[in-house]
């Protein structure tokens, strides 16, 4: 159902539809690095949320760190809420198709049923929400995390300005530059 959907919205001229997968990233960590003198020094998580336009081939990164929020469902509302604000500027989109994992903590709760009823009311747009089979999660949003992931091989990270700047480098050939938003109040 996703590549079907993914393939309605990559038709030419079709902006009535958005397809969204997303997810968080692995917790990021700084400082990292390779020597044990690392291994004593206090780290601070990083958070990354990704939503991925499936249909447009586009990713935006929302980064912050622990001492902003944590990774529950409050946040991943107000988040969408964000993304979703931006789209919500295009007169012709119709509908929102979106995919995410299982996690109760974070997709399946309140905070995110309460986030679909009140996107759909206010922009008056039919919201489909669809969560991936256990097992089989591997969506657009873990495409963009294994650029993270391949680019920050063997490298050492000081701050979480360092994981900023690797986030804004990386990105594929085909698709566009990554949007990273640094430390959004959530």
């Amino acid at each position: 159902m996703r590549e079907q959907d993914t393939v309605r919205a990559r038709e030419e001229g079709n902006d009535s539809l958005c397809v969204l997968c997303f997810d968080y990233e692995k917790i990021l960590i700084a400082p990292r690095g390779f020597t044990s003198a690392f291994y004593y020094k206090t780290k601070l998580a990083i958070n990354n949320f990704t939503v991925a336009d499936a249909g447009r081939n586009q990713g935006t990164r929302y980064v912050y760190d622990e001492t902003t929020a944590k990774k529950g469902g409050n946040e991943v509302a107000s988040l969408l809420l964000h993304y979703v604000s931006k789209k919500e500027e295009n007169p012709n989109l119709q509908g929102i198709h979106s995919y995410s994992d299982n996690c109760p903590g974070q997709n399946k709760n309140k905070h995110f049923g309460s986030y679909l009823n009140y996107v759909a009311t206010k922009c008056e747009i039919k919201i489909i929400h669809r969560y991936l089979e256990k097992g089989h999660t591997y969506n657009a949003a873990d495409q963009f995390h294994s650029l993270i992931e391949r680019r920050s091989k063997n490298q050492t990270l000081y701050t979480p300005n360092d994981w900023y700047n690797l986030m804004r480098k990386a990105s594929r050939v085909k698709s566009k530059p990554l949007i990273v938003i640094k430390s959004l109040k959530i």
